[in-house]
C-alpha cells in the first residue's frame, strides 16, 4: 500500500472546494461576485445591485440556482416569474407602440432598470403605464436622479418592466369610493415593492407623493431671502416676465417647432370654430350607495356649451366630471326640461 501524507489529501480537497465555488454562476448564468458591492467612498449601499443579461430568455445552461435573503436575491426570484412583462431596445419607436398597445386600460407596478448600472426605479399607476413611461424616459419629466441617468444613458441603456398588473373588472360602473379604494390598493403595493427592493432611482420610500419630501434647512433658508420683502406673491410671480421681450433665436426656435406641427384635419378645424363636442346626458340613481345609471332615457346635446345651458352650470363642471368622475356629476343638477333636479352622468360622442 502507498501511503499519502495527510498534508496532500488536505491540499487536494481545497483544490476541489475552490474549482468548485469558482465556477458558481447564478441563476441568470452570470458569475457570482463574491465581494460585497460598494458605492462612493467604498461604503454599503443601500441595495445590492442586480445584474442580468435578459429576463423573458434565461438560459441557466444546467447550472443550480443559488438563493441568499439579499435585494439582490428577491430580483433574481421576481425576475424568474412569467409574469414579468419586460420591454428592450426603447429607443425603438415599435416597441415603443407595442408598449402603447399592450399596457392600454393596465393597472400595476412597473420597474424602469438600467442595464449598465443595475439600478433601477419602481412607480405605479392607474390605467396609465404608457404615459408614466413617456414622463419618465421621453419627455424626462420626472426626478433629477432618474432624469440624468436617461440623459447619460440614453433609451437603449434601459429596460422598462411591469412586475404586477391586473384589469378592471369589465361591465362594472366604479363610484368614486371604489375608484379611491383601487388607487389606495395599488399605492400600498407599490410601497411594499419599494420597501422590499431599496429602489436607487426613487427619492421617496412612501407612496403619498411629495408631501413626505422635506426640505433642507439651507434650502429653507434660500426660500426665505427669495421671498423677503414680497407681500403679494401672486403678483410677484405674474410680473416675472412682464416686459421681458424674446431673442430672435428664441423666436425662431418657436417658429421651427410650430412649423413642424402635422396639419389640422378639416373636421377639427370645423369643432374648433364651433366649439362643436356632442354629448350624451344620462340620469343616475343613488342605490345602496351605488351609482345605478338608467339608460331607458338619454338626450343628445351638440355641444358642452349647450349641455351646461342646459343644467345651469359651468363647462368646467362637465369637463371635470369627465375627466376626474368617470362621467359621473356629483351633486345634482337642475334640468331646464324637466323643472326639477336630477343626478346626472355624461359621456362625449
Amino acid at each position: 500500500k502507498i501511503i499519502c501524507p495527510i498534508w496532500l489529501y488536505i491540499s487536494v480537497l481545497v483544490w476541489i472546494i475552490n474549482s468548485i465555488f469558482k465556477d458558481q454562476t447564478s441563476v441568470f448564468g452570470n458569475k457570482i461576485n463574491h465581494k460585497p458591492q460598494t458605492s462612493g467612498a467604498n461604503r454599503p449601499m443601500r441595495c445590492s445591485n442586480f445584474a442580468y443579461t435578459g429576463f423573458s430568455h434565461l438560459n441557466l445552461g444546467g447550472h443550480r440556482r443559488y438563493y441568499s435573503n439579499t435585494a439582490d436575491s428577491k430580483i433574481h426570484s421576481l425576475m424568474v416569474n412569467g409574469k414579468v412583462i419586460s420591454f428592450d431596445n426603447l429607443n425603438d419607436e415599435t416597441v415603443r407602440a407595442v408598449i402603447k398597445k399592450s399596457t392600454k386600460d393596465m393597472i400595476g407596478i412597473y420597474l424602469i432598470y438600467n442595464k449598465l448600472t443595475g439600478n433601477y426605479y419602481i412607480g405605479s399607476s392607474y390605467k396609465g403605464i404608457y404615459k408614466r413611461f413617456t414622463k419618465h424616459l421621453l419627455d424626462l419629466n420626472t426626478n433629477n436622479i432618474l432624469k440624468n441617468a436617461v440623459s447619460k444613458y440614453g433609451l437603449e441603456g434601459f429596460k422598462f418592466l411591469i412586475i404586477e398588473y391586473w384589469y378592471e373588472e369589465p361591465l362594472k360602473v366604479q363610484t368614486s369610493e371604489d375608484l379611491r379604494s383601487e388607487r389606495d390598493k395599488l399605492l400600498k403595493i407599490e410601497e411594499q415593492y419599494i420597501e422590499q427592493f431599496c429602489p436607487k432611482y426613487n427619492i421617496l420610500t412612501k407612496t403619498s407623493g411629495p408631501s413626505e419630501y422635506k426640505h433642507t434647512e439651507e434650502a429653507r433658508q434660500k426660500m426665505r431671502e427669495a421671498w423677503k420683502g414680497n407681500t403679494n406673491r401672486l403678483e410677484f410671480i405674474t410680473n416675472l416676465n412682464k416686459g421681458k421681450t424674446l431673442s430672435d433665436e428664441h423666436r425662431n426656435k418657436l417658429r421651427e417647432v410650430a412649423l413642424k406641427r402635422p396639419p389640422m384635419s378639416e373636421e377639427t378645424k370645423l369643432k374648433c370654430i364651433t366649439g362643436n363636442k356632442p354629448v350624451c346626458l344620462y340620469f343616475y340613481n343613488i342605490v345602496n350607495k351605488e351609482k345605478v345609471i338608467d339608460k331607458s332615457q338619454f338626450f343628445v346635446y351638440s355641444s358642452m356649451k349647450e349641455l351646461s345651458i342646459e343644467l345651469e352650470c359651468g363647462r368646467k363642471t362637465l369637463y371635470r366630471a369627465i375627466n376626474y368622475h368617470n362621467g359621473f356629476i356629483p351633486t345634482m343638477k337642475f334640468v331646464a326640461s324637466f323643472g326639477e333636479k336630477k343626478y346626472c352622468y355624461i359621456e362625449l360622442i
